[in-house]
């Protein structure tokens, strides 16, 4: 139809027929929208949630560390501390378990730890914070708290469900449905009005039972597509709900808050950040026990014997 021309029938026919799919179909559409919005909201929550899991157990190891100290002496090197802890943190929480689940299979958290890469995505966090806080300067007080942030935004397993769809993306999509099932609706009752329509040409004033079958054929069609409206405010209610409770975006905060306050705790009991060359660089693959009981017996040792913490000052008796 050429720009400014008059409809012709065929035209008129054809828009008909698009509009009469569109009324027909709209309702499955909003159906199918919601149950496929809820899906991906509840995957984005788990993605950020398990990640959420690692900083709490990371924090719990903080406070078992902050626990052990019975002095308040300075702990030497924050580098050097921070790298325990995370190191605990990861072989405890991934290895172990992974070994152990072959006596005790572990049907839940198992199988989500592989979908939502969570080892990957603890283990690169691992490795980029202990790449930023060896340039940390002694004596100021670090910015943990955009340190931190930066490296959780720019984690590509925690910003990707199952490594592949951006977490970012799909968030700000489930958070445009509800006003789209609110137009939705109102699309609805709009296309049902225009579908109903036709029927009032039928109407003859001089002919009373007539004119009351068309009248009454039209408020029922209207009556009916005002369903489509009632379900679109329906599901836009449901989903802001849905929203609120499947916050990512808390979840996001609150997890950078928490990782923060455990480098600010081992940062304050610190009493500087010098990186020993000796000391060996984080190995997500190696063997957990090992890894583990030479930690435990090095402890015992230093606690056994007053040696410090600080691996660069073996040897060293403790400062009275």
């Amino acid at each position: 139809m050429a720009t400014g021309a008059v409809p012709t029938v065929q035209d008129i026919t054809v828009l008909d027929m698009i509009f009469k799919m569109m009324s027909l179909s709209l309702l499955w559409f909003m159906f199918f929208g919601f149950i496929i919005g809820f899906v991906a909201r509840v995957l984005i929550y788990f993605t950020v949630k398990r990640h959420e899991w690692f900083t709490s157990e990371f924090i719990k190891r903080v406070r078992i560390y902050l626990d052990s100290r019975k002095d308040s002496t300075p702990a030497a090197s924050f580098y050097a501390n921070t790298k325990k802890i995370l190191e605990k943190t990861y072989y405890e929480s991934f290895k172990v378990r992974s070994v152990m689940k072959r006596r005790r299979p572990d049907l839940l958290l198992d199988p989500m730890d592989r979908w939502f890469l969570v080892k990957q995505g603890s283990a690169w966090l691992i490795h980029e914070i202990l790449r930023n806080i060896r340039f940390l300067k002694s004596g100021n007080q670090p910015k943990m708290h955009e340190m931190t942030k930066a490296m959780f935004q720019a984690n590509p397993a925690y910003n990707r469900i199952f490594g592949i769809i951006p977490v970012g993306t799909l968030t700000e999509l489930t958070n445009l449905l509800p006003g789209l099932f609110v137009i939705g609706g109102i699309l609805g009752t709009f296309l049902g009005i225009r579908s109903a329509l036709p029927s009032l040409a039928a109407i003859d004033l001089e002919d009373a039972a007539g004119t009351k079958t068309a009248i009454s054929s039209f408020l029922t069609a209207i009556t009916l597509k005002m369903d489509a409206s009632i379900f679109g405010v329906l599901y836009s209610v449901a989903f802001n709900i849905i929203n609120s409770w499947l916050s990512p975006e808390r979840v996001f905060v609150s997890t950078v808050d928490l990782f923060e306050t455990g480098l600010d705790a081992i940062w304050n009991i610190s009493d500087q950040n010098s990186t020993q060359t000796a000391l060996p660089e984080f190995d997500e693959n190696k063997d957990p026990v090992e890894a583990l009981a030479a930690e435990y017996l090095k402890d015992e040792i230093d606690r056994q014997t007053g040696l410090t913490i600080n691996p660069g000052n073996r040897g060293a008796p403790k400062a009275s």
